[in-house]
């Protein structure tokens, strides 16, 4: 981004940066103040479907209009674009015979990993879970970027066409690289990695290296312990009394993403956001 501010070659060249519904802050930390104060910034909001496009959807996919025209916070989750193309792609019929209604995020989220990453078959569901987490967990060290081949165990390379198929994951280079094919994929495969290691997620996170492409991994955690167990509190007090590394792989451009740093700015969002959720 600093190439591209500096140089005159590329002085009409603009920066286009998808954010999700936190405002402009986050931006502000991770990208050069020079960006917002030479040239300003215009923000496009992307809004939830609208009645119209909802109906079309509907007829399209009868199975989810009971979602799209229910009330409150389901009708939010199901209407949001992505979840939309979520819900459409593959949660099972399987699942929406059962009354499925996601409340939040969090149970769009539980019901696509339930599935091994939408609706795989039963035999396959653990295998799926399993190379997703991988995946995910070699990412972070990337910045949720490019996945090398070699860098995979033979079990998921054995599972990884059908993820590429299902478009979870897109090949970058045949044969050689892939990343996620979109960094929601990502965000949700990461949080079951934490999830699943229980009260030492922390440890995998400094273990990652702190990259702050992990910020929204962590408050999808904090909405999820915040909701069944209440025990986000400790968590945030163990963040504060943890020693960490001093020599980090983060790269010095990361640097004011240290872990005490946007966990203070999250949480205090979080407040906010809970009494919306929940």
């Amino acid at each position: 981004v600093n190439t591209i501010i500096n140089s005159p070659v590329l002085s009409r060249w603009s920066v286009m940066v998808t954010s999700r519904d936190v405002g402009i802050e986050p931006l502000r930390n991770w990208l050069p103040a020079k960006l917002f104060s030479n040239v300003g910034v215009g923000t496009v909001t992307v809004d939830p479907l609208n009645d119209k496009e909802a109906e079309i959807l509907a007829t399209a996919k009868p199975e989810l209009r009971a979602l799209l025209f229910a009330a409150g916070r389901v009708k939010e989750i199901a209407r949001r674009p992505f979840f939309a193309y979520v819900l459409a792609r593959g949660i099972s019929a399987a699942t929406m015979q059962t009354g499925f209604a996601p409340q939040s995020e969090i149970n769009l989220i539980e019901a696509w990993w339930d599935g091994g990453g939408y609706h795989s078959e039963p035999q396959e569901i653990f295998k799926r879970q399993h190379a997703l987490e991988e995946l995910a967990k070699v990412s972070a060290r990337r910045f949720g970027l490019r996945i090398l081949y070699s860098e995979l165990s033979i079990s998921t390379t054995e599972i990884l066409h059908n993820l590429i198929g299902d478009g979870i994951i897109r090949e970058t280079q045949k044969g050689v690289a892939c990343k996620f094919a979109h960094d929601i994929f990502f965000e949700w495969s990461e949080f079951y990695l934490f999830k699943r290691k229980d009260e030492n997620w922390l440890d995998a996170l400094i273990d990652a290296g702190e990259p702050p492409v992990l910020g929204r991994v962590v408050e999808l955690l904090s909405q999820s312990f915040f909701s069944s167990t209440h025990q986000w509190p400790a968590h945030l007090m163990r963040i504060a009394t943890s020693v960490f590394p001093p020599h980090s792989p983060t790269p010095p451009a990361y640097a004011p993403h240290r872990l005490q740093t946007f966990f203070f700015f999250s949480s205090r969002r979080r407040h906010t956001r809970f009494k919306c959720d929940w």
